[in-house]
């Protein structure tokens, strides 16, 4: 793929040139950095390592260690919960709307105590959390920082105020983390904190990544990340491409839910996620019928705490969870593609 052999050419000529030195700052992650603030607007960006890299230097940031808890959706992630395990802190959970699969604003105050520190908003699928003007107000009177989990969503906008604004820069700290999976990179080991004009923020996480080595992201992946990026309008062209045909070809079949398209939202598509009643049913049907390449698959481990006991306790999350189906919409899945898995569905649900 041209984006694989970009991202491979940027890499080397990285190391070639020897720009990596940590005594110097980094050049070249400093050239990342600008580059991804341009992109979401000219905000302060900090890249740093790994794929909880951004939400555990986040949580640092704001002072939130042992004994504080921080209430965040109990349908997402466990990187999620693992980042607060990590510095110390409790995660208290609340129930998600099936709209967006985010966290409910509905639930979040009867959560809050004087031990809650900050709340965290998960932009799931691609798809921006409806109700994040909501949590921001929430936040603001009860003086609580909001960061935004946003690996999932780069480039995704809602309205707010009646103005477009781009996910991950709308709380006090935003994360977004470039892993396999994301559009427009197969990396795992860069990710970025977004801190608006936040500048105090940004000079205690500064310091915080200075003071560890292992915090810097490897030489190779700021070029690579950088060269991927020149592809990605087209791979989100695309990924929508795909989405509006499934939505085209999937309308009005009893016994699955398609995914909405809000007017406030623009959508970047990172899954196509419908629910379907008889889902093991429908999984072994795809089983039987597609490809492993072509073939839909479940969500899988989304829960923020996968015990038995707490699952019970949030039941939009654990319907959420059940239900869920992915449809293909990467890069290398044509409409040809997708056309099969759509007559796959359409054929099980006439039997």
């Amino acid at each position: 793929m041209p984006e694989k052999d970009a991202a491979k050419r940027s890499a080397q000529r990285a190391i070639d040139a020897k720009l990596y030195d940590r005594a110097v700052g980094n050049p070249i992650i400093k050239v990342f950095e600008r580059v991804i603030s341009q992109r979401l607007g000219d905000v302060l960006v900090l890249a740093t390592n790994g794929k909880a890299g951004a939400l555990v230097m986040a949580l640092e940031t704001l002072g939130i260690g042992p004994g504080d808890e921080v209430i965040i959706p109990a349908f997402c992630s466990p990187i999620t919960t693992s980042s607060l395990l990590s510095v110390g802190a409790t995660p208290v959970f609340v129930d998600i709307r099936l709209c967006d699969y985010a966290i409910d604003p509905a639930k979040i105050e009867k959560k809050i105590t004087v031990r809650t520190k900050a709340i965290i908003v998960v932009h799931l699928f691609g798809q921006p959390a409806l109700g994040t003007g909501e949590v921001l107000e929430i936040a603001k009177r009860n003086l609580l920082p909001v960061i935004e989990n946003a690996a999932q969503a780069f480039g995704a906008r809602i309205r707010i105020d009646g103005k477009q604004r781009l996910v991950g820069t709308l709380g006090d700290i935003g994360c977004f983390t470039f892993f396999s999976t994301t559009p427009f990179t197969n990396s795992n080991s860069v990710s970025v904190m977004v801190l608006q004009s936040k500048e105090k923020l940004y000079a205690i996480a500064k310091k915080l990544r200075s003071a560890r080595a292992s915090s810097l992201p490897r030489e190779t992946e700021a070029p690579a990340i950088l060269a991927r990026l020149n592809f990605f309008d087209e791979q989100l062209e695309q990924r929508r491409r795909l989405a509006k045909y499934y939505t085209q070809q999937l309308s009005g079949i009893s016994g699955i839910t398609l995914p909405e398209s809000y007017p406030e939202t623009e959508n970047v598509w990172y899954r196509y996620a419908i629910r379907a009643e008889k889902r093991e049913a429908l999984l072994e049907h795809f089983s039987q019928k597609l490809s492993a390449s072509h073939r839909p698959h479940p969500t899988t481990r989304l829960f923020a705490l996968e015990k038995r006991h707490i699952l019970d306790d949030f039941p939009i999350s654990k319907q959420a969870a059940s239900e869920i189906i992915f449809l293909p919409v990467f890069m290398r899945t044509s409409l040809e593609d997708a056309a099969m898995v759509a007559q796959s569905i359409r054929t099980f649900f006439q039997r």
